[in-house]
């Protein structure tokens, strides 16, 4: 019993071999046919293929490099990410402050308690608070502020889209100069 499946073993491996000793056999008939030509032709579309593939790449890459120049340059000079901005988003940026400031924090809730706004967010940036809301209309975002909570800020930039401010700086009590 083990001899007879040993044959059909080793019967089932030579019918393989050969299968495939005759297949390579019978491509490289064919190669041998093929003419100079179409061997030529053959090999020119390939290099085409390889050379369209790399420049897409090239074109990818200086793509990606753009956008990081563009976002090197953005965290230079500013944010640079108004392209993201949706068309009726409204970004309240505070500059030089701590994020934990007690005017941004009611100016915050203040925000965050009106009905004419959809969404609103705030973040942290190199020393920037930045509030960016949606409001639900054509709002009066700064106007709509109460007075006493408007007058802890300078507006430096104000537009459809943006304001600036800065908070304004508390005079201190200057001490009277001691005597000696």
């Amino acid at each position: 019993m083990k001899f007879n499946l040993l044959s059909k073993v080793f019967a089932l491996i030579l019918f393989t071999l050969s299968h495939t000793a005759l297949s390579q056999n019978r491509n490289r008939k064919e190669e041998v046919k093929k003419p100079k030509v179409i061997k030529q032709v053959d090999e020119t579309n390939e290099t085409v293929s390889q050379t369209g593939d790399s420049v897409k790449n090239s074109v990818s890459t200086t793509k990606e490099t753009v956008n990081e120049v563009k976002d090197a340059i953005g965290s230079i000079f500013g944010n640079g990410k108004k392209k993201n901005k949706s068309k009726n988003s409204f970004t309240i940026t505070i500059l030089q402050v701590d994020y934990d400031n007690e005017y941004i924090n009611k100016l915050y809730k203040n925000l965050t308690n009106r009905k004419d706004l959809k969404k609103i967010s705030k973040g942290y940036e190199e020393g920037n608070v930045i509030i960016s809301l949606i409001p639900k209309k054509n709002a009066q975002i700064w106007d709509n502020i109460p007075k006493e909570i408007r007058s802890h800020f300078k507006l430096k930039k104000k537009n459809d889209t943006d304001a600036l401010l800065v908070i304004k700086s508390v005079v201190p009590i200057q001490e009277e100069p001691k005597e000696n």
